[in-house]
């Protein structure tokens, strides 16, 4: 008898070829508008309907780059320069170029501040040669074209450096693009608040001086001073008040607003009721939303010299009442009453979302080895709470040099009595501004401002590093 094995064909396997948005790729198109990005240099990028006997002038990158456009003797009598401007364009516009030719196969972040760089450059060039005249300059297709080239190149260097930790063909991209997609919008805002007014540090070394309607006119007018404002501005005794303030204030608000946000969170994730806990959570939560000026007259209804509510109280209980805008002693304690208030609620959303993700079998375990409550908070909550404490930390360390305007400016309600306590780097360049004060000096208040908080969080980040890897910000 023989036996007869019959076999089933497996199916056919068809092949699909479907494209994945890559890094690689990504990064070849930014190698292509890099190129294309150099290219619009010679196209038209400036039209001047009359000027030097000369109607209908269009210009083209390459001759303001090259200064053959015949206006040398114009833009010299305004002291613009607008060669040496496009000259600085074209070298970052080669960086960002050879930066990507250089990382063949890899992305690289460096193209986005470079390509950034080149663009400004690039418009501030070609709206000098427009302002020679009041009427009939524009800029042209060229320039525009520019614009769009090293967009696309921030956008793509953006995608790939984002794609290259990401594998798109197991499918994890499309598994993310929601995430993804809810990135662009903090993208956006950082783009256009932190990264493209970073130019304006450069006024903090010049003596900036209004000659003109056009910011970038009075700008490229202004002189340079080096460290003048630097010196001017650590010469006075308000150097030492605004960073003195400043820091003592943030550290304060810092570490009594993590006890406050994390026990507040901890209070709310205890309460039995799930209603209750809703209920304080949004109480508390609200102030958030309320605007220092409304803040600054609650205060001013709570320490009014006449009606009062602490005068009434005290008055009742035969002290005598204080004049609490004229004691500067009391506000420090007022400024960091004032930010709790406002604030706590909101620092315990990320607390109470942390606690909320623990798994409660731990719990459960702790309950069963007779640990009370307290025991479960100190030995088991806390513990588990630190890896987010010190993250927060790390990014309120970076903040440490940045003061809440709102906060200084309102609650005084102008009393010049309160400035020694009360004057802080923030508010220093807003009054410096408002004055009518030499631009360059709150710029350079503002520049010091930055770095050290940038110097800060990366000392702060490298010591987590070293004692504890895992809770490091990167």
């Amino acid at each position: 008898m023989t036996d007869i094995t019959r076999t089933t064909p497996a199916p056919e396997v068809k092949s699909k070829s479907s494209f994945y948005l890559s890094s690689k790729f990504c990064w070849r198109i930014v190698q292509i508008l890099s190129i294309l990005a150099l290219g619009s240099l010679f196209l038209p990028m400036v039209r001047i309907a009359s000027i030097a006997g000369k109607t209908n002038l269009v210009l083209t990158g390459f001759q303001i780059l090259t200064g053959t456009h015949g206006l040398n003797a114009q833009l010299d009598k305004v002291n613009l320069d607008a060669t040496g401007t496009m000259v600085m364009a074209v070298v970052f516009l080669v960086a960002t170029a050879a930066f990507a030719f250089i990382r063949f196969n890899r992305a690289g972040i460096w193209t986005f501040p470079l390509a950034l760089c080149g663009l400004v450059e690039a418009l501030i060039a070609t709206s000098m040669v427009t302002w020679l005249v009041k009427k009939g300059g524009e800029l042209l297709f060229g320039i525009q074209a520019l614009i769009v080239f090293e967009a696309l190149i921030i956008i793509l260097t953006l995608l790939a450096v984002i794609l290259k930790r990401v594998n798109s063909k197991t499918g994890d991209l499309t598994s993310h693009l929601a995430l993804f997609s809810m990135l662009i919008p903090g993208m956006i805002y950082l783009l256009g608040f932190s990264y493209l007014p970073m130019p304006g540090i450069l006024l903090a070394f010049k003596k900036y001086m209004v000659s003109g309607t056009n910011v970038f006119e009075n700008f490229f007018k202004s002189k340079w001073v080096g460290f003048d404002n630097f010196r001017f501005l650590f010469s006075t005794p308000d150097a030492w008040e605004i960073t003195r303030n400043t820091i003592l204030y943030n550290v304060g608000f810092m570490l009594i607003g993590l006890v406050f946000s994390v026990g507040l969170a901890i209070a709310i994730t205890e309460l039995p009721s799930r209603r209750m806990a809703k209920i304080y959570q949004t109480a508390y939560f609200l102030p958030y939303f309320l605007s220092w000026m409304v803040v600054a007259y609650l205060v001013f209804a709570m320490l009014n010299y006449d009606l009062g509510v602490m005068n009434n109280m005290l008055t009742g209980m035969g002290f005598e009442p204080v004049n609490w805008y004229q004691e500067p002693k009391y506000w420090p304690f007022i400024f960091v009453v004032s930010n709790l208030w406002k604030y706590t609620g909101n620092g315990s959303i990320i607390y109470i979302a942390t606690i909320t993700g623990f798994d409660t079998e731990i719990y459960e375990a702790a309950s069963i080895d007779g640990a009370n409550k307290w025991r479960q908070i100190t030995l088991l909550t806390i513990p588990m709470l630190i890896p987010m404490m010190i993250l927060l930390t790390i990014l309120g360390i970076g903040r440490i040099f940045s003061a809440d305007l709102g906060l200084f400016f309102s609650l005084p309600m102008g009393s010049g009595t309160l400035r020694s306590v009360s004057n802080v780097i923030d508010l220093y360049v807003f009054n410096a501004l408002r004055g009518g004060t030499n631009i360059g000096i709150p710029g350079a208040a503002a520049l010091f401002q930055a770095v050290v908080g940038f110097v800060l969080v990366l000392t702060t980040n490298a010591i987590t590093r070293k004692m504890s890897p895992d809770n490091a910000l990167f």
